[in-house]
C-alpha cells in the first residue's frame, strides 16, 4: 500500500514505501511544506492608520490592509 496515495503496489525493495516516484517526490514536498510552515514567524502589530491589531507575515508590515494603507497615503498626499 502507498504511503501517499493509498494505491496498491509491489515494492522493488523491502523498504519501498511509494508506488511510484510521482508518488515519493509529492510525498516529499508535502513534507517540505508543512515543515516551512510551521517554522513561519508571525508578528503582532498595530495598524498605522486606523490603530486595530492584526498579525503581520513580515517584520516590516505597517497597515491592516490596503484598504487602511491607502487611506493613510490620502491623507498625506492632502498636507503636501
Amino acid at each position: 500500500m502507498c504511503a501517499f496515495c493509498g494505491g496498491p503496489f509491489t515494492a522493488a525493495q523491502k523498504n519501498g514505501m511509494y508506488c511510484s516516484q510521482k508518488c515519493n517526490h509529492n510525498a516529499y514536498r508535502q513534507r517540505q511544506q508543512a515543515k516551512k510552515k510551521a517554522e513561519r514567524v508571525t508578528y503582532e502589530k498595530n495598524c498605522d492608520a486606523c490603530g486595530a491589531s492584526f498579525t503581520a507575515k513580515r517584520s516590516t508590515t505597517s497597515y491592516c490592509s490596503d484598504k487602511c494603507r491607502a487611506k493613510l497615503l490620502r491623507a498625506r498626499k492632502k498636507k503636501v
